[in-house]
């Protein structure tokens, strides 16, 4: 069965000959290691208790150390790699700044009033591409549409991922009354 803290702290496997398989065990116990010796003479060791088995096992009892194993191998293998934990933490930082920002406008719903003027009329009230999302004051920028454009009764822009929709929907004219 896997265990999460060894994954996380990192482990090694120490192996020792299958005859000093109890001696091993017995360097566990009193070292109170929580350890899984087997019987061909090999167990998983915790990182954090690796320095502790050590110092007293040497010129006790004759092992082999693995290379560190979970979590623990992959800082270790980072630790020098500084150019390339800037760089994943940049790419990191770039998309989720990125991502805050408006990237497309699309206009639904509308029939009379072209795309063109609602996007002119959204830059000017200051919405548009390239804005941040957290900056943007939507309900003022919906009311400053509708004041502006007669033929709209309603207004909302939504947003879906990087794209803002803006719908909208238009007033509906009274029918004229034919004249007999």
């Amino acid at each position: 069965m896997a265990r999460l803290d060894y994954f996380i702290l990192g482990y090694r496997i120490v192996r020792v000959a299958d005859s000093d398989a109890a001696k091993l065990s017995s360097i566990m116990i009193k070292l109170n290691i929580s350890a899984d010796v087997r019987a061909d003479g090999s167990a998983k060791i915790r990182e954090p208790d690796v320095d502790r088995f050590v110092s007293y096992a040497n010129g006790r009892i004759r092992y082999e150390l693995s290379q560190p194993k979970g979590m623990s191998s992959v800082f270790h293998w980072l630790r020098c790699k500084y150019g390339l934990i800037a760089g994943v933490a940049f790419a990191v930082f770039t998309v989720i700044y990125l991502s805050g920002m408006v990237w497309d406008v699309r206009v639904v719903g509308n029939e009379n009033v072209s795309d063109y003027r609602l996007i002119d009329a959204l830059s000017a009230s200051g919405f548009g591409v390239g804005d941040r999302w957290n900056r943007i004051d939507k309900n003022k920028v919906e009311v400053s549409l509708l004041s502006e454009f007669e033929e709209i009764s309603w207004i909302s822009i939504n947003r879906r991922g990087t794209v803002a929709y803006v719908e909208v929907i238009e007033s509906k004219k009274p029918k004229q009354q034919a004249k007999w």
